[in-house]
């Protein structure tokens, strides 16, 4: 039914309906008093029989409260009521409704039409800006809600115990990072129902371990003649994205901490209080070893932190 697409033609009065398949749909106590419909299936009170559109007259009658539509042949509007004859109960330049009587079951049906061009899901609501802080130390049974893009392992069975639990950081747990030899490898938060009110949350912290086993020296396949590093690089990059955009790489905001000191844990801080004004940002992407090549590497990561 709501699929269906109805063309008033005026020259020649001709009506043309177009359906998604060949499905009728109508009421069962009426479905057969037009056009020979056979019911080959019945759901509560509806019917569904064969019919496929097609191209029929109108004539509309004026002369009553309101203007009277009559269908020609077995058209009706998406929902046949045992009726061809529509009362247009108000038309704008976007909008019709259109009443018809159902005498078979004593009953009114109003049926609401639209333009083509507005039949369109109506868009999501704009997510509110909320300042709501986040840390994550790998410490607890539920972690933060992280997606693993292109990487080795999973979320929960990465959360392995310090392999090197010295100052600054001998916690019990931290998160092993396993960028596969996929192009773009990365760890992501997206907040599920609001965007980041930057005005005074703007800061990024977290401690990572670099390990020199990891292989900085050989040259790898890469994504593209654009892509500067062909080796893994002792590097972490944080990205703040818009996740609701269909390319969210497209207008984000990139802090890279390069050339970082192997074999020890460190502190890092990321500073975003240069775009503080930027109101459509809900993801915090986390990327060690650079982009754009297939250079496989681990990493660790602990006490991840968004606030002030």
């Amino acid at each position: 039914m709501y699929s269906s697409k109805f063309t008033f033609i005026q020259n020649g009065v001709q009506l043309k309906i177009v359906k998604n398949g060949n499905e009728g749909y109508g009421r069962k106590a009426s479905a057969a008093s037009v056009g020979g419909f056979t019911v080959h299936a019945t759901s509560g009170d509806d019917a569904m029989f064969t019919y496929s559109g097609g191209d029929y007259t109108f004539s509309i009658d004026e002369s009553g409260e309101y203007p009277i539509i009559t269908l020609g042949g077995n058209a009706y509007m998406g929902y046949y009521c045992g009726s061809q004859q529509y009362e247009v109960i108000y038309q704008t330049d976007k909008v019709m409704a259109l009443r018809v009587n159902n005498t078979v079951e004593s009953q009114d049906w109003v049926f609401v039409y639209c333009l083509e061009e507005l039949n369109v899901e109506a868009p999501p609501a704009p997510k509110e800006l909320k300042a709501i802080p986040l840390f994550e130390d790998f410490e607890g049974s539920e972690i933060l809600a992280f997606n693993l893009d292109d990487m080795g392992g999973a979320v929960k069975s990465a959360v392995i115990g310090n392999p090197v639990p010295l100052p600054i950081n001998e916690s019990t747990k931290v998160y092993r990072y396993w960028k596969s030899t996929g192009f773009y490898s990365n760890l992501s938060f997206t907040a599920p129902d609001y965007k980041f009110d930057l005005t005074t949350q703007n800061k990024v912290r977290v401690k990572v371990f670099i390990p020199s086993f990891n292989d900085y020296t050989t040259e790898y396949a890469v994504a593209g003649d654009w892509i500067a590093n062909k080796k893994l690089q002792p590097q972490l990059a944080v990205k703040l994205q818009d996740g609701e955009h269909p390319m969210p790489w497209e207008g984000q905001t990139e802090i890279v901490k390069a050339n970082l000191e192997k074999d020890k844990w460190l502190e890092l801080e990321f500073d975003f209080s240069s775009v503080a004004g930027r109101e459509d940002y809900d993801r915090i992407v986390i990327q060690f070893g650079a982009e754009g090549h297939a250079g496989p590497g681990f990493f660790y990561l602990d006490d991840f932190e968004f606030g002030e």
